[in-house]
């Protein structure tokens, strides 16, 4: 019994890991399609005076097309070294990387950073916890199907509105919902199958006593 209720909580977390991808997915799907929508512009520029100094950031003043901006550089620049200046939309983004010139420039290198962060880089954690509770659990899946039809349903269900929920919600709330979702429908599964087959067994001894 031990062996059969581990089996069956995994494949309930497998359902709650998959709807949690899915949602992390579609967020970084929009993410980097919204990216490449982007109009990127790079201007060439001259260092004016230092208006700031932290720890490892610097600020200048920088007049580009006429228009005097404050840049931050974090490379060790001085007052007078010719820069490129990164705009998006036609504001200003950032300077472009020295040392990764591709950065913040590149289509291919926005739309994979933007894949990658939309999620803050849960997405491969997702995928890998699903593929976790995916081996252990692929024999057994039509089986847990047919013990647990409803309850099967629902967590489907309510994995459809959180990946909605999260979409829509996901750059005020986070990850609240999907949290809220993993930990109720972790936790109800976990329940589930411990009081259905501690039933089955009670059943299954008062009929071999009769």
């Amino acid at each position: 019994m031990v062996k059969k209720s581990i089996l069956q909580i995994l494949n309930g977390f497998r359902i709650v890991a998959f709807w949690i991808f899915v949602s992390l997915l579609v967020v970084s799907i929009v993410g980097a399609v919204r990216e490449m929508q982007v109009e990127v512009t790079v201007e060439d520029a001259v260092l004016g005076d230092k208006i700031n100094e932290y720890a490892s950031i610097q600020e200048f003043n920088c007049v580009c097309n006429g228009t005097n901006i404050t840049v931050r550089d974090t490379e060790g620049r001085k007052t007078g070294d010719a820069v490129q200046l990164i705009f998006r939309d036609g504001q200003y983004y950032s300077l472009v990387s020295t040392m990764f010139p591709d950065n913040g420039v590149k289509l291919w290198n926005r739309v994979s950073y933007r894949f990658t962060m939309a999620t803050g880089g849960n997405l491969l954690f997702t995928l890998i916890a699903y593929i976790v509770f995916f081996i252990p659990t692929f024999k057994s899946r039509k089986e847990f199907r047919l013990e647990y039809p409803r309850f099967f349903w629902v967590t489907h269900i309510f994995g459809v509105v959180s990946v909605i929920l999260f979409y829509i919600y996901c750059f005020w709330f986070d990850f609240v919902n999907l949290i809220f979702y993993a930990v109720i429908f972790g936790v109800i599964w976990i329940v589930r199958v411990i009081v259905h087959n501690v039933l089955l067994e009670r059943n299954k001894s008062v009929g071999t006593d009769l």
